[in-house]
């Protein structure tokens, strides 16, 4: 076991070792199947938990209280050992000792996207095809034009959309409300009404924007990702890709504080994008409430 100074987090990377790593060695073990890189993949796992409960820790974070912008944080050098921490955080989101996050699978460096083609193809299909259910319509929007993580947008409610006359705005970070361009406002103004779950006299004034089957809950992020993926839109590479876009498009600066990501992750999309920004001006653009889709 690693070194780890403060006891809570010892105590749950050492569950993460003995009820994830230890017995599933154990299991192979049995059929005679441990190889020593097997040994020293569990190992890796084990170090980079304990790494990124320490480096959690010194931005005065909990595991309960990290969230997606800590992630791609401690992701934004590209590391293949701050990548070896998804197993550990995997574990830790399924055992609910650490909030909700997106963590990827993928250990390279590279940010895997879409292309442009590719991305104004199926943002076509969700402002078209009507065989897609609305709820997934509204979803893939979240993820292709506002690159938001799908366990975030399964904790936002119906008051983080704001409907008027003239257009629809969200409001993704507590700051201030970025518009829905047209013509993906009218999906907003149609799914707000007609939401799941919302017919029981138990859970007809939920305020979650995806509503669960269970009163008071809000859809699993689970669900949401079958959801998207049910409907052929690829999840992580659509949100690298809207990130990629937004970035060529304002200082990354200013896309952290309007998406919620950390500034070091979206100056990394900024990097990989080849535009690596000091200063723009076309953040007039967005301050005219357009944004970078077509």
């Amino acid at each position: 076991m690693p070194q780890i100074a403060n006891p809570e987090d010892q105590q749950v990377v050492r569950r993460f070792a003995t009820w994830h790593h230890l017995r599933r060695l154990r299991e192979l073990d049995t059929h005679g199947a441990v190889a020593p890189t097997t040994v020293a993949r569990a190992r890796a796992d084990v170090r980079a938990g304990a790494d990124f409960l320490a480096w959690l820790r010194e931005r005065g974070r909990t595991p309960m209280t990290c969230a997606q912008g800590h992630v791609d944080e401690w992701l934004a050098p590209g590391t293949g050992t701050r990548r070896s921490a998804a197993t550990f955080v995997h574990w830790a989101v399924r055992t609910r000792v650490m909030a909700p996050v997106d963590f990827p699978w993928i250990r390279s460096a590279k940010l895997d996207s879409i292309d442009q083609s590719e991305r104004l193809h199926i943002l076509r299909r969700i402002a078209e095809d009507s065989s897609i259910r609305l709820e997934t319509r509204v979803l893939g929007l979240l993820v292709l034009l506002f690159a938001q993580p799908v366990t975030r947008i399964s904790r936002m409610r119906i008051d983080d959309i704001e409907i008027t006359d003239e257009d629809v705005t969200v409001h993704l970070t507590g700051g201030e409300p970025v518009p829905v361009p047209h013509p993906f406002d009218q999906l907003f103004r149609d799914y707000l009404p007609q939401r799941r779950h919302t017919t029981t006299a138990r859970n007809n004034r939920t305020r979650w924007l995806f509503p669960g089957a269970v009163p008071g809950q809000p859809m699993a992020s689970a669900t949401l990702h079958k959801c998207l993926w049910d409907s052929g839109i690829p999840i992580r590479r659509e949100r690298n890709s809207a990130l990629r876009d937004l970035v060529l498009e304002m200082p990354p600066a200013l896309v952290a504080k309007a998406l919620g990501y950390s500034p070091l992750a979206t100056e990394l999309h900024a990097a990989q994008a080849g535009r690596p920004w000091a200063g723009y001006a076309s953040i007039r653009r967005y301050h005219g409430k357009q944004l970078p889709i077509f």
